[in-house]
């Protein structure tokens, strides 16, 4: 290292030129004042060029508050901003638009490696449409950063390619806390993480945001996290996703009225869009609501979901567009499905208030209804209905049917025993449960479906637990053990061992 007479005496001159060579670049070396109200936004630019000039380095954001009023940009690979901790503040003072973008491809820019944001703050003014945005960067990493105060999305990665925030504060943003989108030519990126981190307070009231939103790209992980809304927004949601492969795991929920949302149907819960997701997985999480909250699962194709625990959480499928969604352990306060062709069952149920509305309804006029994967159903017809058969039922299956119209009548057949000897017409409310006993449609099988137990609205669906007096027309094979809630307030003995 060459030095001149005038480096021997001058220490910022000597500490400038040490920081330079290891790579390390101080706004204040090119002007920053760092008070809050100096507007510094050419001397960060300034830090910002130097370091893309020199093929990479670290921006090093020493304690104090560097305003910035025009928006930041770089767009070079390796660049690295590190602060002292949350006492090293970015302050943006940017009216709208992205207050400080990394990487913007609009004119067709490509990927950059080495991105790396630690241990700073950066402060939005409120206005902003994006506070922080960095666009495919390639196996880049947050962490220990402190994100507050947007007027929009606090932090986007658009097409997040491998990209991980880590430890990271992500508060009080007027839009998504956190956004993974497509990046400004429209692409999407692969493996994008959210994890150990608090998001908290994100989105306005009503307007449909909040703490994580992944609307493109696939196999993204939000795990450990501890994800708080607003008590008082109508719609704020805890995680969206709209993404294939995503895992939701070992998140903590709080005070977020609808707590994971996951697809989307156009017209369905504001969504504008048809977007069906496959095999998403939802794990290990845990919510603790003081006011109802909500989960909805729309438009899936196939997701686990294993070991949740949500207190005073409905689970909501709607069922159009939603096949095989196994909800083993739902341990949720009720589930609640609509109308659809989907394939929804959740086994071993562990409801935390013991609420089971009624699954599925029966379409309208259906004679033949599909019993698949779930059991429990309620009819739905407006006109004389006779149902005279059930398709796609299993050796050995059991399901209710709470009848609830004054419409349908249960034809007794080769196909379907009543119990009776005759044809049967229930009263609304009046519930039934009907057993399986063969898989086929062969003579030799037949009945295939019998009627093992018909539970009257009047005498024998009471309004809690307690005893009641088995309906006397009824065929009751089996023992009762317990008592089933098929719907809210509506209670009937739970029949172990029918036997068909």
């Amino acid at each position: 290292m060459t030095w001149s007479e005038g480096d021997l005496v001058n220490v910022t001159n000597l500490n400038k030129k040490l920081i330079t060579r290891l790579g390390w670049f101080n706004p204040l070396d090119y002007g920053a004042v760092g008070d809050g109200v100096t507007d510094d936004a050419t001397a960060l630019q300034a830090t910002l060029n130097a370091i893309a000039t020199a093929g990479g380095g670290v921006m090093y954001v020493p304690e104090g508050r560097f305003l910035f009023n025009t928006r930041l940009d770089h767009g070079a690979d390796n660049l690295n901003i590190v602060g002292s901790g949350w006492g090293s503040i970015l302050q943006s003072g940017v009216a709208s638009g992205t207050a400080f973008y990394i990487n913007d491809n609009t004119s067709g820019g490509s990927v950059i490696n080495g991105l790396l944001l630690r241990n700073f703050r950066i402060n939005g003014s409120g206005t902003e449409d994006a506070l922080l945005r960095a666009d495919y960067a390639l196996d880049g990493l947050m962490e220990w950063v402190y994100v507050r105060g947007s007027g929009g999305i606090g932090f986007q990665a658009g097409r997040g390619q491998n990209f991980t925030v880590s430890h990271c504060n992500v508060r009080q943003n007027k839009g998504w806390g956190i956004a993974e989108t497509v990046d400004a030519q429209g692409n999407a990126g692969q493996t994008f993480r959210v994890i150990d981190s608090t998001i908290k307070q994100n989105g306005t009231a009503g307007g449909g945001t909040g703490g994580i939103y992944l609307l493109a790209g696939a196999e993204h992980l939000v795990r450990g996290n501890q994800i708080e809304g607003h008590d008082y927004d109508a719609n704020c949601r805890g995680v969206m996703c709209l993404t294939d492969g995503t895992v939701i795991s070992e998140n903590i929920f709080e005070s977020n009225t609808v707590l994971i949302e996951v697809g989307s149907l156009n017209g369905s819960y504001g969504q504008t869009v048809d977007r069906t997701r496959n095999n998403i997985t939802v794990t290990n999480n845990t919510g603790n609501n003081g006011t109802p909250a909500e989960i909805r699962l729309v438009n899936v194709n196939t997701i686990n979901w294993r070991n949740n625990a949500f207190k005073n959480t409905t689970v909501t499928v709607d069922e159009t567009g939603n096949k095989y969604v196994d909800l083993q352990g739902l341990n949720a306060a009720a589930l609640v499905t609509n109308e659809g062709d989907g394939k929804v069952f959740s086994s071993k149920d562990q409801l935390s208030t013991s609420t089971l509305e009624l699954q599925r309804a029966f379409t309208d006029g259906d004679t033949t209804p599909d019993i698949f994967s779930m059991t429990a159903f309620r009819t739905a017809n407006t006109a004389p209905t006779s149902i005279t058969d059930f398709n796609r039922g299993h050796s050995g299956k059991i399901f209710f049917v709470l009848v609830a119209d004054a419409n349908t009548t249960f034809v007794n057949s080769s196909n379907l025993a009543t119990g009776t000897g005759g044809n049967i017409t229930p009263a609304s409310g009046d519930v039934l449960l009907i057993g399986c006993q063969a898989n086929f449609s062969s003579a030799t099988d037949r009945p295939r479906y019998r009627v093992l137990s018909w539970f009257t609205a009047s005498t024998d669906v009471a309004a809690s637990s307690g005893t009641i007096t088995m309906a006397s027309g009824s065929a009751n094979n089996g023992t009762t053990t317990g008592w089933h809630e098929v719907a809210p307030g509506r209670w009937v003995p739970y029949i172990t061992d029918p036997t068909p």
